[in-house]
Order: C-alpha cells, then sequence, then structure tokens
C-alpha cells in the first residue's frame, strides 16, 4: 500500500514543478544600446523642428473607393470597356472594390467567345483600377437594364444605399467572377 501513497507524491510534485516553470515568460533580448552602434549610424534629430515634424505621417487605406469617386472611375471603365471587340455598349455601376459591370454584346458571339469576352473584361477593369477586387459581368438583358436604372440613379444623386436590394439580385443571379 505504500507504493501507490509514493506514486501519488511524486506525481504531484511533478505536477507542481511543471506549472512552475512552465509558466514563466522567456525573456527577449535587450536592443542594442546607443554604445554599441558604431557613431556613423546614429543621425542626430535635427533642431528648431516640432516633434509633431518628426513623426511619420498616417497612413490610409487606399485600397477603399470613396464614394465621390466612383462615378468617374464608373464612367471611366466603361469608356474602355465599350470600345472592346463585340461589345456594343458596357455599364459599370462600382460599390466599394467591387465592380459591376452590364455588358451589351453583338448577338451572334457565341458562348465560348461570351465568357472569353468576360475575362478580358475583368482583366482591363482589375488593370485599370488596382483598387477593385471583384468584378461582376453580366449578359442577359434584365441584368442589364438593372445596372443600368441604378447608374442613372448614382447619376441623378440617389444614394448607392438605396439599390442595395437590386445589386444583391444581381449577385444572386450569378457567381461573381474573380481573377
Amino acid at each position: 500500500m505504500k507504493f501507490p501513497k509514493k506514486l501519488a507524491i511524486v506525481a504531484t510534485v511533478l505536477v507542481s514543478v511543471a506549472i512552475g516553470t512552465g509558466c514563466t515568460q522567456q525573456k527577449k533580448p535587450l536592443p542594442p544600446t546607443p554604445q554599441n552602434v558604431p557613431p556613423s549610424s546614429v543621425t542626430p534629430a535635427p533642431r528648431n523642428v516640432p516633434p509633431s515634424a518628426l513623426r511619420p505621417a498616417p497612413r490610409f487605406n487606399t485600397a477603399y473607393i470613396l464614394p465621390n469617386e466612383t462615378n468617374r472611375i464608373a464612367s471611366r471603365l466603361a469608356s474602355k470597356i465599350s470600345h472592346m471587340k463585340y461589345v456594343n455598349s458596357a455599364t459599370v455601376v462600382v460599390v466599394g472594390s467591387t465592380a459591376y459591370v452590364g455588358l451589351d454584346i453583338n448577338a451572334n458571339v457565341e458562348k465560348t467567345k461570351t465568357d472569353a469576352l468576360k475575362r478580358d473584361v475583368i482583366n482591363v477593369v482589375k488593370k485599370s483600377e488596382k483598387r477593385i477586387t471583384t468584378v461582376t459581368v453580366v449578359t442577359d438583358p434584365d441584368s442589364i437594364t438593372r445596372i443600368k436604372r441604378i447608374a442613372q440613379g448614382i447619376a441623378a444623386g440617389k444614394p448607392i444605399s438605396s439599390f442595395t436590394s437590386e445589386l444583391a439580385e444581381i449577385g444572386r443571379r450569378i457567381i461573381p467572377s474573380v481573377k
């Protein structure tokens, strides 16, 4: 009977030691002190400069397209796309970092050419505007009409938020093409 009691004591001691040593933080090495840095790499701070000028400038997220830029970007993209082969006209709506493109293409274009044209449009949009991450390209007449209506509403001054249900419906109808 003495053996299990000794085993329990040894196990308790081992657990206590493991808890005691496992919960300590390792010390990180200290950065080099100015004494260890060669004098040629130390640059003195300029005099008579306010401390605010020495702070780094704040960084802004440039990946997001501001609402006042969307009309200009959409018009520029629609113009580029309209000049592509097989495209009669294009309508573009930009919301955040997503572009919705409605393509009115020639009636005699085959399905394989339509898919290739959609890929080309995605490439043109992403090369022209780096902040756009998702491109949805539609060629069916109903979706094109919806995108045109949205673009006209935005141009007339209506907020994009008033078209969220229409944009959601376009998104439900197709899977966004992301490349």
